[in-house]
């Protein structure tokens, strides 16, 4: 069975969608764009982005029993792949060295919803 999950620290959706679905041990967002508290993108550009998008992940995965132990792959999206290491300066801010990171994909984009810089999608597994 697919279960739509809902959370006050997700962000919601700007359309009909599920934020998140779990499908057995199987946790799945939608792409996440680095939105604040009002469902704005965040200035700043790619960089603040990711960071606004990994503090909004970190967030609510507690809601969910989530931990960062549990991510599987994440696939980020990005309007400028010229800007990529302002994405791997953030992720490395969530994913020191001591913590085991997740598969990890990258696709350059002609466009995101929007306007936004990056947007990035996560997997986790976890048994109940």
């Amino acid at each position: 069975m697919i279960k739509a999950l809902t959370s006050k620290n997700l962000p919601k959706p700007f359309f009909r969608y599920s934020p998140l679905v779990k499908a057995g041990p199987i946790y799945k967002t939608a792409g996440l764009l680095g939105t604040d508290s009002d469902n704005k993108v965040v200035s700043g550009g790619t960089e603040e982005e990711a960071r606004q998008i990994l503090k909004n992940l970190v967030s609510f995965m507690p809601d969910f029993g989530l931990t960062l132990d549990d991510m599987m792959s994440a696939n980020v999206f990005i309007a400028d792949m010229l800007t990529f290491p302002l994405v791997n300066k953030a992720w490395e801010e969530v994913f020191t060295p001591d913590q085991r990171p997740p598969t990890r994909a990258a696709v350059g984009v002609a466009a995101l919803p929007m306007g936004a810089a990056v947007e990035i999608e996560f997997m986790f597994y976890k048994e109940d």
